[in-house]
């Protein structure tokens, strides 16, 4: 064996000896937890998966957030984190100055924008790992929450890596599939599966792809058939939503009188249109005898949701759901559009279960008026404690 061969030699074994000392700590009582948050959905899934852990300031503190760069605005993930985290320290009944050392946001480039090129993609994204290695440097977190957005692959990776070399031991890398990726697993989870702890799949036909993987999807309970109100009277508006995303084909096929008629004749009173990034709507205005209320966006749609009579929405795992924890009746019209065709595949699955009714810009007019919303069943409204009784296991959280 050569001189090389001996410094090598040397070095492994260096490296062995850190790797089984560090093991010999013990895990810490609470976990400084890194939480990477997507858009839209995203953020949705993870913010309502993370208000089941009862007390979380005694679990999993600090929080760490990290966001992408180019999320701002009142659309943004940090205005639904800190949202998030006013709750928390609502209910906990912390003063502002112990509730700002509870939680820290971090922001970070994304590997790849929509529509970017995959030869510049290659530098953005070596970008980003810098700045993920120097994010975990940081936090120096002890678990990993992620649940798909492209954000969290290079944070993922380098948890790994640090974990690998020995100076994040303990760190724990969980990676939560979304809601839409019913028969498919999303890219993320494809690349990152070889290096995550743990992965929780909400549909159990992805649970013979990955042996690693625990089902942390809702309970199917009380399939009791849903009763709603049948008297014309007592329909109020309906509510058009494309979320954050750009579907003016939805819009286009929404704005006319002939619509707008429609619904009128179908017994409802109105309609409000979330137009999302797209031109707003025009024709649908000059309904006689229908009122009509248009805007771009808003970040809570509680008031709207409430007070609607029946939701025509995209096919975004965040909408549905808030749609239909109210109970509401739903007709989505998944946007085909978009990357990997996950509205597809939800919202086939949540029709097959009797939740919704799946429809086309080039059907909706038909399937609305053809629409019995007395055959629908009511949505589990609470999330499983199999994503929480894991980690509990695991963590001894």
């Amino acid at each position: 064996m050569g001189a090389w061969g001996v410094v090598i030699m040397e070095l492994f074994i260096i490296f062995l000896i850190i790797r089984v000392a560090v093991h010999f700590k013990n895990r810490p009582a609470k976990y400084k937890t890194l939480i990477v948050l997507g858009s839209g959905g995203h953020t949705s899934e993870m913010l309502r998966t993370l208000g089941t852990v009862e007390n979380i300031n005694a679990r999993m503190y600090p929080r760490h957030y990290v966001i992408a760069a180019t999320d701002t605005g009142e659309k943004g993930s940090e205005v639904k984190a800190l949202e998030f985290e006013k709750k928390i320290q609502l209910a906990a009944k912390w003063s502002d100055s112990r509730s700002e050392k509870s939680y820290v946001i971090h922001r970070i480039p994304r590997s790849r924008e929509v529509g970017q090129s995959y030869l510049t993609s290659i530098f953005s994204t070596l970008w980003a790992g810098i700045n993920a290695l120097k994010i975990l440097s940081a936090a120096s977190p002890d678990l990993v929450l992620a649940n798909g957005p492209g954000t969290c692959v290079p944070i993922c990776l380098s948890a790994w890596l640090f974990k690998l070399l020995g100076f994040l031991p303990h760190c724990y890398i969980v990676l939560s599939e979304s809601y839409a990726c019913v028969n498919n697993p999303s890219l993320t989870t494809k690349l990152l599966y070889p290096f995550v702890n743990v992965l929780f799949v909400q549909w159990q036909k992805l649970l013979l792809r990955y042996p690693k993987a625990v089902y942390s999807g809702r309970w199917l309970i009380n399939n009791k058939p849903l009763k709603l109100k049948q008297n014309i009277v007592d329909k109020s508006y309906v509510l058009v939503t494309v979320g954050t995303t750009l579907f003016e084909d939805l819009i286009h096929t929404i704005d006319s009188v002939e619509f707008g008629t429609l619904l009128k004749e179908l017994g409802y009173t109105g309609v409000h249109i979330q137009y999302g990034k797209g031109k707003p709507p025009q024709k649908i205005q000059n309904t006689p005898n229908f009122t009509v209320e248009i805007f771009d966006y808003k970040n809570d749609l509680t008031a709207e949701i409430n007070n609607c009579s029946l939701v025509i929405s995209h096919a975004g795992v965040g909408t549905i759901f808030d749609v239909l924890e109210k109970q509401k009746n739903l007709i989505v019209v998944p946007n085909k559009k978009l990357m990997n065709n996950h509205q597809q595949e939800i919202s086939t699955e949540l029709e097959n279960r009797g939740y919704l009714f799946s429809s086309t810009c080039e059907k909706l007019f038909s399937d609305l008026s053809a629409a019995n919303f007395t055959r629908l069943f009511p949505f589990p409204t609470e999330e499983s404690n199999a994503w929480i009784s894991t980690l509990e296991l695991k963590l001894r959280l």
